[in-house]
């Protein structure tokens, strides 16, 4: 296997296991030769998944996951609905949510050649690298297990180069068959591509069908046992406990991505509205990803940071602005978001986010403090709504980009993942989604 395929090989795929080659379509390819400054977070966008996307977002599973889902999870997730009702369906619409992150054509048309962008025959080949917590046990009612490598959430900044033509790759260059726009994840009716996904499972009860019982006690062993009694009796939050976002690695175009994917995002809120988040228990992630083409990009990091400002925006009313945290009850959101996206738009904003003395006066009021966490967990003792999931034991990339995420690593979990007739542990990490002030 040539250096460019180690380079590119995804941590959580079984040890020994060769790499897809599949995972060289020509989106895969076209995608890999963007500029690597361009600020491809600028153009993402966020939107709820739709029976169109179904095909796309199954064969973006099929490419990751040991976990063979059974077709009513890839329908609920993408809102397709049944004709023939199904008996025992595990999977219920109004407890899963399903968000696709897409990639305009425009910008792949604008940066690569024109003919890596002429559609050719057909071909339903693409890859993406994420994560699945869903336990693969063989003879689950809602999964099954096979060949396909298993795979968790991962991320990397580190400055990758494409194989070069004449390697291990050769066989796999466009022949006249593969071609981005006959990819699956290729949506004609936006002219754009699903290059990452979501699939969240809301846990409205502390018991469920579709995870394991006992995670929730150890969730909650470990806020009554670590978290609450440092919340008491520290002064002050330190980075990696994970009551707050890591601000640390958010940059100008973080918050101009917050702001266009879930802030300024009405289709997504008004997807979101019908769940009720602020009544789970906790928030299950069920499978989480991004295209290879894209992997060396921060995307997954930033997928996940999504997931946490959706719970907080949806749940408490928090939004994250330049290194602060700010609260507004709903009747005055539209007026300070308007200010804030405005001043996000300029094109002469650059890397700096400071705030000009206009909206500082529009948003001071709501700014929040770190203290202001600690003054409502001192009267507060219940755990709060938590964002979980399971890492492979051995993916260490993954367990590093939840760790920069302020996840924490709960416990690990002997014999979670059966695949294939061997067994493997799994890494429980958890964010508490503590409110930032009194609600």
């Amino acid at each position: 296997m040539s250096e460019g395929f180690d380079h590119y090989r995804s941590s959580a795929l079984i040890p020994g296991v060769e790499l897809w080659p599949s995972e060289w379509s020509a989106l895969n390819r076209t995608l890999l030769g963007l500029p690597k400054d361009l600020p491809v977070l600028r153009h993402l966008r966020m939107r709820p998944l739709e029976p169109r996307h179904r095909g796309g977002l199954h064969l973006l599973h099929a490419r990751l996951f040991p976990i063979r889902y059974d077709p009513s999870f890839y329908d609920t997730a993408c809102r397709v609905q049944s004709k023939v009702p199904l008996p025992n369906d595990a999977w219920a619409a109004s407890d899963m949510i399903g968000i696709g992150m897409f990639l305009p054509m425009s910008v792949v048309r604008s940066h690569c050649a024109l003919s890596e962008v002429t559609c050719c025959e057909s071909s339903d080949s693409s890859s993406s690298s994420g994560s699945s917590s869903r336990r693969a046990s063989a003879g689950s009612p809602a999964s099954s297990v096979d060949n396909n490598p298993p795979t968790d959430g991962e991320d990397s900044d580190q400055d990758f180069k494409s194989p070069s033509t004449g390697s291990d790759t050769g066989s796999l260059e466009a022949s006249g068959f593969d071609c981005i726009l006959n990819d699956t994840t290729y949506d004609r009716e936006n002219d754009e591509f699903l290059v990452g996904f979501l699939t969240i499972w809301i846990n409205r009860n502390i018991f469920s069908s579709i995870v394991s019982d006992n995670d929730y006690f150890l969730l909650e062993n470990f806020y009554n046992d670590m978290i609450f009694p440092f919340l008491e009796t520290s002064h002050h939050i330190i980075g990696g406990t994970p009551t707050s976002p890591n601000f640390d690695m958010l940059t100008s175009d973080s918050y101009r991505f917050l702001f266009s994917t879930l802030y300024r995002n009405s289709e997504l809120l008004e997807y979101l509205s019908s769940f009720n988040l602020n009544d789970c228990k906790t928030i299950y992630v069920l499978s989480a990803g991004v295209t290879m083409g894209l992997r060396s990009r921060l995307l997954g990091s930033h997928l996940i940071l999504f997931v946490q400002c959706m719970m907080y925006f949806c749940c408490y009313s928090v939004f994250l602005y330049n290194g602060h945290m700010f609260h507004c009850a709903e009747d005055s959101r539209e007026q300070v978001l308007s200010a804030l996206d405005l001043f996000l738009g300029r094109d002469d904003a650059g890397d700096s986010l400071e705030l000009n003395d206009v909206l500082e006066s529009e948003v001071a009021p709501f700014r929040l403090s770190a203290s202001s966490v600690l003054d409502f967990f001192r009267d507060c003792d219940a755990m709060p709504i938590t964002i979980y999931l399971h890492v492979i034991g051995y993916n260490t990339r993954a367990c590093s980009m939840y760790r920069r995420t302020n996840f924490i690593c709960v416990t690990r979990l002997n014999d979670f993942y059966v695949i294939n007739g061997s067994h493997y542990p799994a890494n429980l990490f958890a964010y508490y989604l503590c409110p930032p002030c009194e609600i």
